[in-house]
């Protein structure tokens, strides 16, 4: 067998074939991850030889082609809040699946992280698949995410809701709630520049803080006496 763009090919080379003998290739082809195209694998093989069933090109004839269509898997995740949170809010958070391949998923797995968001909010463990969707979800806290995974036939979506409550003023990290779903159709490591090439919203979402602290201190050490002059500072 050679092999030339886009085409093995077989021959004799010379030998003979008896009847009811058996000649077999076998070869491999690693799929594009995200994949490309339209989504179907469509592989035929075209046979010269006198007598051959598979002489059309493309190839007609079921034992002469194989066809397998692939999943193409997407995601979307969003916060019912557009703008700053606010301390102790708590927010709705959503994130969906989607097949939009011709072709059934059978164990699709999206990560939800939440490593950027738990300095500033804690996590209410209520995530559920809803309308009664597909697969599982849990929470990893080693290593702060949730883990969606399951089937999706061609066309299927699920939808994932859960809520966080924000932090008071006092006990905030950074300030900037920052969440993202790793998935093959997603960066890894997130990306939140909104100004970076591969900055993709469906992927992540970035909802700063709006907080203040007030704290009121004087100078004065122990008991003030009239006439003292006491510094205040707020």
């Amino acid at each position: 067998a050679t092999f030339t763009p886009d085409v093995i090919s077989w021959d004799l080379d010379g030998d003979t074939l008896a009847p009811g003998g058996t000649a077999v290739v076998e070869y491999s082809v690693t799929i594009a991850d995200p994949p490309a195209g339209d989504g179907v694998l469509f592989n035929g093989v075209l046979g010269t030889g006198p007598g051959s069933n598979c002489a059309d090109d493309p190839a007609t004839d079921i034992d002469c082609y194989v066809e397998i269509p692939q999943p193409r898997i997407a995601v979307d995740k969003c916060t019912e809040v557009g703008g700053p949170f606010l301390p102790v809010e708590t927010v709705l958070y959503e994130f969906s699946v989607i097949n939009l391949g011709p072709g059934d998923a059978n164990n699709v797995v999206v990560w939800d992280d939440l490593s950027e968001v738990l300095d500033d909010a804690v996590y209410n463990n209520d995530a559920e698949i809803q309308a009664g969707g597909p697969g599982t979800v849990s929470y990893d806290a080693v290593n702060q995410r949730l883990v969606w995974n399951g089937p999706l036939a061609s066309g299927q979506v699920v939808f994932i809701r859960y809520s966080l409550t924000v932090n008071d003023a006092d006990t905030l990290g950074d300030g900037a709630v920052r969440n993202a779903l790793l998935n093959s159709a997603c960066p890894n490591p997130p990306i939140f520049d909104t100004s970076h090439p591969d900055f993709d919203d469906n992927c992540v979402t970035v909802n700063d803080v709006a907080a203040w602290t007030v704290r009121k201190t004087s100078d004065a050490v122990g008991r003030v006496e009239a006439g003292d002059t006491v510094v205040y500072t707020v």
